[in-house]
Parts: structure tokens; sequence; C-alpha cells
């Protein structure tokens, strides 16, 4: 399968060929598909004599280290004029940037190139390659592939583990035979399939296991039962634990969502639909977004708060038959 057509191809590599510093970003709350694709992207800037650096604001969670780079990422802000061209992975929007308000794009920056996989994404950059495929790092596979450039061993492992995060270990619909092509691929590049299943799922702790007890307890099911829905209070979060997978297992409800307070004062929502509900649909009235499956959004409410707006939109949008896709 070819991704990436002839034009799209030429005008990453004119775009690519003529940057000399590069800063590359993700989202917000980055999780491994970001952080594996800036790692892999990062590589192939060093291979062709490129500076560039990696500028997340927020913390990289400590499970990500098995891949080199990532003591390299920077949180503090850098001085965005100095580059000439910034490359925005896995973001629908660039507002989805953390502290995106302290980066002026258009004076900063002659040159943004947008790569996302989202099907809500803005088209904020000068470039914009979007597909609606697994992951960016299936994206980013697929376009080092088109331009015939070889990968580190490093590379490989992040590439794949980035696929292996947005697929849900290969389980989501949203997996394809392409998918299954293309990590044939990685592995031929040195990618270790199950050292990377050993760092992504056997390394929980007690306290992760303490953060999934308080989850599955605080769990509640709507009288509807159209959504399941649990929540997390101040400092009760693990990178290690992904909640969402679990309650939404349950059978019944179309629906599932986790609530984490952050900040006592603003509470990230992630969202899960098993039929053709879309939880990205719903969540823009709330300024969030993502795939028609799997969503999110941040919330400026207190967790009581944020549970009973979200929820009560929800279950408004069920009754009135809102959200609903013909076709997925």
């Amino acid at each position: 399968m070819t991704l990436f057509s002839d034009a799209e191809i030429q005008s990453f590599k004119t775009v690519f060929d003529a940057s000399d510093k590069i800063l590359i970003t993700v989202h917000q709350y980055p999780d491994l598909d970001a952080i594996g694709s800036a790692i892999a992207l990062y590589e192939q800037c060093l291979a062709h004599q490129k500076e560039a650096h990696i500028w997340i604001a927020d913390t990289v969670p400590k499970y990500m280290s098995f891949l080199n780079y990532v003591d390299i990422i920077q949180s503090k802000k850098p001085d965005f004029s100095s580059f000439d061209t910034f490359f925005v992975l896995d973001c629908s929007d660039y507002s989805r940037v953390a502290h995106h308000k302290q980066v002026d794009w258009e004076q900063s920056s002659p040159r943004i190139v947008n790569i996302d996989h989202h099907p809500d994404n803005s088209m904020f950059g000068h470039i914009n390659l979007v597909k609606n495929i697994s992951s960016v790092g299936e994206m980013l596979s697929h376009l080092f592939q088109q331009l015939a450039w070889p990968l580190t061993e490093n590379s490989a492992n992040a590439l794949f583990s980035a696929i292996r995060f947005d697929t849900g270990s290969f389980s989501h619909a949203n997996v394809t035979p392409t998918t299954f092509n293309i990590l044939q691929w990685l592995v031929n590049f040195g990618a270790r399939p199950h050292f990377i299943a050993e760092q992504m799922d056997d390394n929980k702790t007690v306290d992760d296991f303490k953060v999934l007890q308080i989850g599955l307890e605080r769990m509640v099911v709507h009288e509807s039962n159209f959504f399941v829905y649990t929540s997390l209070p101040n400092h009760t979060n693990s990178p290690h634990i992904k909640l969402i997978d679990y309650i939404r297992q349950l059978e019944g409800p179309s629906v599932a969502l986790v609530f984490q307070s952050i900040g006592g004062t603003t509470t990230k929502v992630s969202l899960r639909s098993k039929s053709n509900f879309s939880v990205s649909l719903f969540a823009k009235q709330f300024d969030g977004g993502g795939h028609h499956r799997a969503a999110g959004l941040v919330i400026e409410s207190p967790l009581d708060l944020a549970i009973k707006r979200v929820t009560s939109a929800l279950d408004s949008a069920h009754q009135k038959g809102l959200f609903i896709l013909e076709s997925e």
C-alpha cells in the first residue's frame, strides 16, 4: 500500500530538506504514539544532519524510558524564534499542544508541518499530512518507507510501540492488513515485539493496582445502561494502567468514560465507544475530539461538577439520538 501521494512526499521532502533547525512537539498529556513517533522523527533528523529538538511541556511518563532519547525531551519553553520548522505530531488542532499559547505560531516559524491521524484535524499546518490510519506511528513508518529512509533499532522499537499503543495491542478496529505489513517492516529493522510487550505491560507496581482498585470501586453504570463511568481524584493517576480499557469491557454499556481530576479545578475525560455513537462528535461540544470510538476532552470544572455536566449531556444526547454515525 502507498499511503502518501507523490505530491505529498515531495512537499514533505522539500520542507525537510530546507530545514536547518527543527522543533518537534506533540499533544498535551502525551501517550506512547506521540512520544514514539517524536523520537523516530528526531532520529531521522539526526541521520540527515539536521539540528532538532523535542519540546513537550508535560512530563513524559517514566515507563517510556526504554526508548532511547527520551531523556533529551525538554519541558522548558525554548526560543521558538530560533526554529525554522515545527513538526506537530498527533494533534487534531494546535490548541492541543500543551502551553500552545506560549507559541506565536505565525511569527515564530514560517513552516508548520502537521502530521496526524485524527479525522477531526483542523488542517492548521502549512503542510498537512493527515490520514485516517491507526496511529501516527504507522503514518511515519509509511512515510519513511516511501522515502526509502532506513531505521535504527531504536526507531523501529519506537514506531512499533506507537502502533501497539494506539491499536490496543492490535485489538482495535483501526488495525488493517497494512498495519501488520508495516509491523513486519519494522521488525526487519530490529523492532523487538517481546521486549516491547514486556516494557509496556509487565512493569506495573502495587500503586498502579491501587489506582485500578479505586477506579473499579468508583465505577457507576448509568440507569439508562447506555454508559458506564468512573473517576479518579487528585493525585490518583497511573501511566501504567489504562483504566478506560478495563471499564469498557463491561457487557452492556455502549460508552465508557474515565474522569481524572487534574489541578483541582480541571478535569480530564477519556471516552470510548463500542457502538456507532461517535464520542469524538460528542466531545466537540466541550472543545474535545479524537476518533469516533476514542476521544478525550479537558473541562474547566472540579471533578464532581465535570461528572455531572458531561454525563447529563451524554444522557441527553442518547435520548435525542444525537451523534449517531450511519456508517463507521
